[in-house]
């Protein structure tokens, strides 16, 4: 057989087949990692969760690993010390309120800096309480059977052999605060059903705008932040062509009726969904969905507003399966309120104040 030779990196030649491959010069191993250089900030500018993630790794390596070159960013966290600015500052309140919650960090993250990258990536215990709590409620049934009349807003408890009868499984409400990091416990959630091969979902929200944050706390699970998709660019009236995906839209767009002959928005979503569907709803920033339920006034009773006989069509699912309710702001009880009168409550999980 036909043979060369190979020189690598100028020490031996290597004979293998009729191939000569000779060491790189070291301006094309410049030339190449400028250009690698480049295309990861055009990556990570593509990517705000990614690029996040990537700065607070570099900040938690030199803050807490003595001597570390794990990170290809050039950043560089400094401590002022004030020994000299004024006595006993180290034993003021600041300072140690400071010191204990360094103390607390580091505790929390890995001893391996090798493992930091997973570590930032994951959720945290309070969060990943939210996921067990969220899969243990809708692993169960509300009690009882209900129908839904032909406006697919009256539910009505039946016998379970009654025709049309269908079953809810339980909902799940998250009351956290501000901080807590909501967007990454439904995103959790929402991973927890997707390995259970439920890989359709609706995320319902305020804003379109908030689909960024959606997409960053999706893909800082190690998802591809392209699953959860604006439902904008499906025109109302067209079929939803997507075979699995995580679909964002607002309470704005639900409200959406009928047009020309074009379905409403809802029933688009239902459409896609299927019959059988059974996977997570969520109702993100639920607070926008005050008075949909409509209200009592000293002339009667309102009637519902379009945003809540939308919410209402898409009870038309057999098995309205998961639904995930995250409110904020003063009038979350309200809203859990009128939620509670026309579902009947099965349990509260409460879980202390830390």
């Amino acid at each position: 057989m036909a043979t060369a030779k190979i020189t690598l990196s100028g020490s031996r030649d290597i004979l293998f087949n009729k191939l000569v491959l000779r060491p790189l010069s070291e301006r094309l191993i410049t030339e190449l990692t400028a250009h690698r250089t480049l295309a990861l900030r055009d990556a990570l500018a593509n990517d705000p969760g990614v690029a996040f993630t990537t700065v607070l790794h570099a900040l938690c390596l030199g803050a807490f690993y003595r001597i570390s070159s794990g990170t290809c960013l050039e950043i560089l966290a400094k401590s002022a010390t004030f020994t000299t600015h004024a006595l006993g500052l180290a034993d003021s309140a600041s300072a140690k309120a400071i010191e204990i919650r360094q103390q607390q960090w580091a505790k929390q993250l890995p001893q391996n800096e090798d493992d930091l990258w997973d570590a930032l990536g994951l959720l945290s215990e309070a969060q990943l309480e939210s996921v067990i709590y969220a899969g243990d409620a809708h692993a169960g049934y509300l009690a009882g059977s209900r129908t839904i009349d032909d406006t697919f807003d009256i539910v009505s408890a039946a016998p379970d052999d009654a025709e049309n009868a269908v079953c809810f499984r339980r909902d799940w409400f998250l009351g956290d605060g501000t901080g807590a990091g909501k967007g990454r416990q439904v995103a959790g959630i929402l991973l927890d059903n997707w390995l259970q091969a439920r890989r359709r979902a609706v995320w319902i929200s305020e804003s379109d705008k908030l689909i960024e944050d959606a997409q960053r706390d999706w893909s800082a699970l190690g998802q591809e932040r392209l699953l959860i998709t604006p439902l904008a660019p499906f025109r109302q009236g067209t079929p939803i062509r997507l075979d699995q995906g995580i679909l964002f839209t607002t309470y704005a767009t639900l409200r959406s009726d009928v047009r020309e002959e074009k379905v409403s928005r809802a029933q688009q979503i239902v459409d896609w969904l299927g019959r059988i569907f059974d996977g997570v709803i969520v109702f993100d920033e639920s607070h926008a969905m005050l008075n949909a339920a409509g209200e009592k006034t000293e002339r009667g009773e309102k009637a519902l507003f379009q945003q809540g006989r939308a919410i209402g069509l898409i009870s038309e699912i057999v098995a309205w399966k998961l639904r995930l309710f995250v409110p904020i702001g003063a009038c979350g009880p309200g809203i859990l309120a009128k939620v509670m009168e026309r579902h009947s409550l099965v349990r509260i999980a409460d879980k202390a104040v830390a």
